[in-house]
């Protein structure tokens, strides 16, 4: 009896030690933050999910746990602006409080995934970041007039575009050469998700290796090409009606027989108040040739929202529910980035996306 009661302790103390299995170990230094809280957290539907959180002694930390596969994990100190985002593993991590382009964030050094996808963006650092910092030097100078401002910023936005095309050209190399990783996912949800449309979408998903098909960036990737498919060019546009300012009902289908450009912008959106010139512009020219502009914002505080109105000279319609990213026209049409816009036809169907500038008029003089 005794026999058997020992062999059956360590089948028990076996069996507990092979589930035990691989995990995490995420350890930092952090002396300016005695006696606060490290959060770990994930991003889960556009909402913070709290994971664990531990207190900082000594300096130091440690938090520990187990993953079932590679995740997106974000690290903070709670109330502090410094965090940190990174692909976390069953591995080993360090957390180090640095400084970036003046803002402090907390790097994370460790982990296969993670330094891989630190070599991937690597390519974009550097640039992107003299990039940022020519552009702030210019916004910031104050010897030069407003005319020598805009020229100047207008060299580096052009630049800035000529740089994102290769940095996306670089991405797409990578998916195509490492097309089972985790890693190829995760980039197109994270970097390129947002300015591509239903099309580039579907093309990149047949690229994927059949064992990302249960992989969550994949199933968002689907969804979203599904969501865009339904407002692609040659689809109705789909009806919806909001508040202008002074708290009417408007509706798209109020202007059926003209062409309407839905404008997806927000006071608070830098590259949307630099294209608003063009469009008032534009809506000049042609206001009176069957064509309508109908804007939808996206902000939160109504009382910025008129005053940007009022800033940038908008005469056309406006509208919005004031919640933010979570505006219910911007769902319907799958906006996740802005300024955003959808020209309609008089039969109410989708006739071109996204244009701007020179782009928009040379479109309307085609159709008018």
């Amino acid at each position: 009896m005794r026999i058997f009661l020992t062999l059956s302790l360590v089948a028990l103390l076996w069996s507990c030690q092979e589930k035990k299995g691989p995990a995490f170990l995420i350890t930092g230094t952090l002396p300016e933050h005695n006696e606060e809280y490290v959060m770990l957290m994930e991003r889960v539907e556009g909402e913070w999910k709290h994971l664990d959180s531990v207190i900082i002694q000594n300096d130091t930390f440690s938090l520990k746990g187990v993953v079932n596969e590679p995740k997106e994990y974000w690290i903070t100190v709670k109330g502090n602006d410094a965090y940190g985002r990174f692909i976390i593993e069953n591995e080993t991590y360090d957390i180090q409080k640095v400084t970036e382009n003046g803002r402090p964030s907390l790097e994370v050094k460790g982990g296969t995934l993670n330094e891989e996808l630190k070599e991937v963006q690597a390519y974009q650092k550097s640039t992107y970041d003299s990039l940022v910092a020519i552009i702030i030097d210019i916004q910031q100078n104050m010897d030069i007039t407003a005319e020598e401002k805009e020229a100047q910023l207008e060299v580096q936005y052009e630049e800035m575009n000529k740089f994102t095309d290769a940095y996306e050209n670089h991405l797409r190399q990578y998916v195509a050469e490492n097309n089972a990783s985790f890693l190829a996912p995760y980039l197109v949800r994270n970097e390129l998700y947002y300015s591509w449309d239903a099309s580039q979408l579907d093309s990149v998903l047949q690229v994927f290796d059949t064992t990302l098909n249960d992989n969550i960036y994949v199933q968002q990737i689907e969804e979203r090409a599904d969501k865009l498919r339904l407002v692609s060019i040659g689809n109705e546009a789909p009806d919806f009606s909001q508040e202008n300012p002074e708290g009417e009902p408007v509706a798209l289908s109020d202007f059926k027989g003209k062409y309407v450009l839905i404008d997806f912008w927000a006071s608070w959106c830098g590259p949307c108040r630099r294209e608003n010139p063009n469009v008032v512009a534009t809506y000049a020219d042609y206001k009176d040739k069957n064509f309508e502009i109908l804007g939808v914002s996206l902000d939160e505080n109504k009382d910025r929202w008129l005053k940007a109105i009022e800033q940038d000279k908008i005469t056309w319609p406006q509208v919005s529910d004031l919640a933010g990213w979570k505006n219910s026209v911007a769902g319907l049409y799958a906006v996740k980035s802005i300024p955003h816009t959808v020209l309609v036809d008089p039969e109410g169907v989708i006739v071109a996306k996204n244009l701007r500038g020179d782009q928009l008029k040379e479109k309307l003089e085609e159709l008018l």
